[in-house]
């Protein structure tokens, strides 16, 4: 779950974390405008997801008046005469080199609103290379710093772990596999109900900026199409939002969910119901990897896929472990474009996400009697769909 700690070491298969080296800490680090960064030259698919608008990035922090204190990434598309400054992702010892528009006049138009999930002690930034993608083909972002009781990264500022905090996480990543989510699933829902609150904490945000007059999003998100994606325990928890809990769902609210490697077990959804999922309000994808290695049998088709009513998609990324639906350790690449350019995997990722939140956020009424279009691709080991039901 974490997406950051020291040196990276494989946990669980729902557990993004690494145990030594702090992945991704503070904001970007801005320099001067810089020349492109969007990557080295890969094939056709990946130089057509660095297209479309720039990147428009800012951070959303609390003010002392309302009571919260989550903070917010929150990635959008900015107008073409937007300056692009050269970033920096800051991951541990490395840094990833990016171009953001920051705090950049938002181009013309109304967006869908994506909510992204992230894993267990990472932070709103972990999965960075999905949600500039996202901005980049129209979507405004919205990303909390979940408040896990312990974390190796957060959005705003840089996080050291040293020994004593190794084992506070160890020990967290722990007491969810062993309790949380799995043998004693429906306290979980109860100990961590914190984060889907947040996580509605960050829609409520999100309709506050398309409300305000002096905010950069006045009257850019379309708040009528809202999209959840959500990583390992953040899989969990825009599940939950999405319906499977009902204490946090309210129809209409969420119209699409995607959760990468989330969790699979007999109990994990099996609190509110029988079967939870068969709650959910609206369309799901789920995607995994081939190589999760500490959980070869997943079972996403028995315990996710097939309890799910349509419209639904089940894909099963080729070369994919848990941690490729984050940044990994931060050391593969140093230009943030080359996640997509250089990793097939998560260029899938990547696209199947699109192509099904363009699906269910974008597509006109005209395009109900059209089937849903997943291109699999060589990444894809398997893909699974069922589009006869239009929410």
């Amino acid at each position: 779950m974490p997406e950051s700690v020291l040196r990276p070491a494989l946990i669980f298969f729902w557990l993004p974390i690494f145990i030594s080296i702090v992945l991704i800490g503070s904001l970007p680090v801005c320099a001067e405008q810089s020349a492109n960064t969007a990557g080295s030259a890969g094939d056709a698919t990946s130089v057509e997801l660095s297209k479309g608008y720039k990147i428009g990035y800012f951070v959303d922090k609390p003010s002392g008046s309302s009571g919260s204190k989550t903070v917010l990434a929150v990635w959008y598309p900015a107008s073409a005469d937007s300056l692009c400054t050269k970033c920096e992702y800051v991951l541990g010892e490395n840094r990833v080199e990016t171009e953001l528009a920051l705090t950049a006049k938002a181009a013309a138009g109304k967006f869908p609103l994506v909510l992204y999930a992230h894993g267990a002690a990472g932070c709103g930034l972990s999965s960075f290379f999905l949600c500039e993608a996202l901005a980049r083909k129209g979507y405004v972002v919205v990303a909390p710093d979940f408040s896990d009781p312990c974390f190796a990264s957060r959005i705003d500022r840089a996080v050291e772990t040293g020994k004593e905090e190794t084992r506070e996480i160890w020990a967290f990543i722990h007491k969810l596999i062993d309790e949380g989510l799995g043998e004693e699933a429906g306290q979980g829902r109860k100990q961590y109900a914190y984060r889907p609150k947040q996580l509605l904490y960050a829609l409520k945000r999100a309709d506050k900026m398309n409300r305000c007059r002096q905010s950069l999003l006045y009257r850019h998100i379309d708040l009528k199409n809202v999209g959840v994606v959500g990583h390992s325990f953040g899989a969990w928890t825009g599940l939950l939002v999405s319906g499977a809990e009902p204490r946090f769902f309210r129809r209409g609210r969420i119209d699409a969910v995607v959760s990468l490697s989330g969790p699979v077990n007999e109990r994990v959804f099996t609190v509110a119901s029988k079967n939870d999922l068969a709650l959910l309000g609206c369309p799901v994808m789920y995607q995994y990897g081939d190589s999760e290695k500490l959980f070869k049998n997943r079972q996403d088709r028995k315990l996710l896929y097939l309890p799910s009513n349509e419209p639904k998609a089940l894909a099963c990324i080729k070369g994919a472990n848990h941690f490729t639906f984050s940044c990994g350790s931060g050391k593969e690449f140093g230009i943030a474009g080359d996640y997509l350019a250089k990793s097939p995997a998560r260029e899938a990722i990547t696209r199947l996400t699109i192509a099904f939140l363009d699906r269910y956020l974008k597509a006109s009424a005209s395009d109900d009697s059209k089937p849903l279009k997943l291109d699999g691709g060589e990444a894809v080991s398997s893909l699974e769909l069922a589009d006869k039901l239009r929410h």
